[in-house]
């Protein structure tokens, strides 16, 4: 009996010994995922939650202070802060300071991946010097340069990420097909880079004589030119009989253009130089992400709304229509994707929508699944929308007032630029730039980290970063005065040199007075890594 006793009480022992390291191991996990998730004990708040931040910089290897004390001593980190408010500021020897406040979530990753760091006295090159520059633009993947000087007769396609500039001379003559005196008149703009950077859209605007030598109105002319091949540039214009007030590239490779003629929206296959039949009428608003082109226009029986249509589809689908009210609402659209999900921004007045997942299709409507992401209602009614290369941020902005939202994580920012916007200009994927008296200045796209970037520099040709983050390019304007070259005396003797001297007899050095001065501008470009 004793012995049934003490067997019953060793079998009690074990399974309590069991119970007790099961559930020693099941708390030692739910403490480890309660860690891992980012919850600690603090004696004066409690249990709390925590957030991931991750810190990225350029260059790397800088100093990293969180709420005045410093933390790591090299970037790239990763790092546990509780939620709420804190204070970063990043340093390294040789380059300027970059500060803000950061809001951490709880349980959440907070990626701070944009940070930029300028030297301080950056060693500066003149890489190239132009002769009265006509037109320049800066390639939207921030790699090359095309360039139009203004007396020239001649473009220029530079390749700006190499040591030594890899510049290619385009007669402008000769791919126009027009006579080179010709050339020197009208204006010139490229209306799109496609993403490899190797063909634009070039628009000529200009008044050509008539037979009888009549100067005419201003026409416009599309030309679809091939950078590394300029002999296969076409122009569109001609080519299809059709004016062109809108052109986008429809692809990376920019064999497919969506065109807006009249009104009407079209898409064009270079391949084989067709164009489509007619997409939509009385299109008023244009824009795309890639075979997927965004719109508003007002239909046959006059219900104006935002579509979306999708290359290859029967018909366009109704992203927003407008109430009677809103017929005469400003309207901001925008479309892109981040990672998988598409999305659609937009703005009726102060109205801001940003809707997120699958485009809508109007052959398979079951499919539609697109979600509200964000919803706002601004404080002005924007003029000007812009996205970033990779797609994750929407700025929108009105004279001085900007509003950013971040796509990723629905952060959004409301703040102001020093003047009036006409433009919002990319430097890189989270900084954008503006001129202001003559200097060029930068800060992120939340509006922290205004710097002065270049100062007293009197041209508005722009900036460009390179994508290797090597070079900062920009102009600067030279401007030559010529030397007296023709100077006689007062009583017409023979000509003496602006050096001579001659006691009895007054100079007079008379082509030296009327001579315009040649503007000449130095491209010359920074080095960010020192």
């Amino acid at each position: 009996m004793d012995r049934q006793k003490r067997k019953k009480m060793r079998n009690l022992r074990v399974m309590f010994t069991n119970i007790f390291m099961a559930l020693s191991v099941l708390a030692l996990v739910a403490i480890l995922m309660l860690i891992a998730m980012g919850y600690s004990f603090n004696i004066k708040t409690g249990i709390q939650q925590s957030g991931l931040v991750e810190i990225v910089s350029r260059p790397g290897a800088a100093t990293v202070e969180i709420d005045g004390t410093t933390k790591f001593e090299r970037t790239k980190i990763s790092t546990m802060l509780t939620s709420g408010k804190h204070e970063l500021k990043i340093t390294k020897s040789g380059y300027d300071i970059w500060q803000r406040s950061l809001d951490v979530d709880p349980g959440l990753l907070t990626s701070i991946d944009w940070v930029r760091l300028f030297p301080v006295n950056p060693e500066v090159y003149e890489a190239k010097t132009y002769e009265d520059i006509r037109y320049v633009n800066f390639s939207t993947n921030r790699k090359s340069m095309f360039l139009i000087e203004k007396d020239s007769l001649s473009a220029y396609y530079a390749d700006l990420q190499t040591e030594k500039l890899d510049t290619q001379k385009i007669k402008l003559a000769t791919i126009l097909n027009v006579a080179p005196e010709f050339v020197t008149e009208g204006t010139f703009k490229i209306t799109s880079w496609n993403k490899e950077a190797n063909k634009i859209l070039l628009s000529w605007t200009r008044a050509l004589p008539d037979e009888e030598g009549n100067i005419g109105e201003p026409s416009t002319d599309l030309y679809l030119v091939d950078l590394k091949s300029p002999d296969k540039t076409i122009n569109l214009t001609k080519n299809f009989n059709l004016h062109f007030s809108r052109a986008l590239f429809a692809n990376d490779s920019g064999s497919k253009l969506w065109v807006l003629e009249s009104g009407n929206l079209r898409s064009i296959d270079l391949s084989n130089l067709t164009i489509s039949g007619l997409i939509a009428s009385k299109v008023e608003i244009l824009t795309n992400n890639k075979d997927v082109v965004a719109f508003v226009n007002t239909d046959e029986n006059g219900e104006r709304a935002i579509r979306i249509y999708v290359d290859g589809e029967t018909g366009a689908s109704v992203v927003k229509e407008l109430a009677d009210e809103q017929k005469d609402a400003k309207i901001s659209l925008s479309t892109g994707t981040y990672w998988s999900d598409n999305w659609i921004a937009y703005t009726v007045d102060k109205e801001l929508r940003v809707l997120s997942g699958s485009y809508p299709s109007y052959d398979k409507p079951s499919k539609n699944s697109m979600r509200e992401l964000e919803k706002q209602e601004l404080a002005f009614i924007p003029n000007l929308i812009s996205v970033n290369e990779d797609q994750s941020i929407i700025i929108l902005a009105s004279g001085k007032q900007v509003y950013a939202l971040d796509i990723e994580t629905t952060h959004h920012f409301n703040y102001e630029v020093d003047a009036d916007l006409t433009s919002i200009n990319w430097l890189d994927e989270y900084l954008t730039w503006q001129y202001v008296d003559n200097k060029i200045v930068v800060r992120d796209f939340d509006g922290y980290n205004r710097r002065e970037l270049i100062s007293e520099n009197d041209n508005q040709f722009g900036v460009l970063l390179t994508e290797n983050d090597d070079w900062l390019y920009f102009f600067d304007l030279k401007i030559v005065h010529p030397e007296p070259t023709n100077c006689t005396t007062g009583a017409g003797d023979s000509a003496i040199t602006e050096g001579d001297v001659d006691t009895n007899q007054a100079t007079n050095c008379i082509d030296s007075v009327d001579a315009a001065p040649i503007h000449n501008y130095v491209l010359r470009r920074e080095k960010l890594k020192i």
